[in-house]
């Protein structure tokens, strides 16, 4: 890709219990073993995949959301114990007893460069979602494919 050193590129398979030590922009991959799930990009890749993603903020992004409908048969496996708590409490436990512990077990591909960062506080980094694009495009992940 144009612009874009490939040396100085790194790609790296994670999971959640590493993506806050993760540096940098770039995109990232989630897979269930050989299935791609969910590819997304990020100026700073351990806020959007840590933070958000791997700590299940639900609300804070169109892929926890993905992840919760992916999910759905799991959580609603487990109705009786949640039916009759608080809407606050139904969204804390499903978030810590049913999706946390799943997008644990997910394998996250990482891939960050420094050419990938944006280039001020408004504006994307074009080969960044450019990036994202093509992956999405040649993957045809299940939680996002391209439309």
């Amino acid at each position: 890709m144009a612009g874009i050193d490939v040396k100085s590129c790194i790609i790296k398979e994670i999971t959640c219990r590493d993506a806050k030590e993760i540096n940098g922009s770039g995109i990232y991959i989630f897979m269930n073993g050989q299935e791609i799930l969910y590819v997304g990009e990020s100026n700073n890749i351990a806020r959007r995949v840590w933070n958000e993603h791997c700590n299940v903020r639900i609300g804070a992004s169109e892929g926890v959301v993905r992840f919760l409908m992916y999910y759905l048969d799991d959580v609603c496996s487990l109705r009786d114990k949640w039916l009759n708590l608080s809407t606050k409490d139904r969204e804390d436990f499903i978030r810590e007893n049913i999706l946390k512990p799943l997008m644990n077990k997910l394998t996250i591909l990482i891939i960050t460069c420094p050419q990938l960062k944006d280039p001020g506080p408004k504006r994307k980094n074009e080969r960044r979602r450019m990036l994202e694009e093509c992956v999405r495009k040649r993957l045809n992940p299940r939680l996002n494919p391209m439309e």
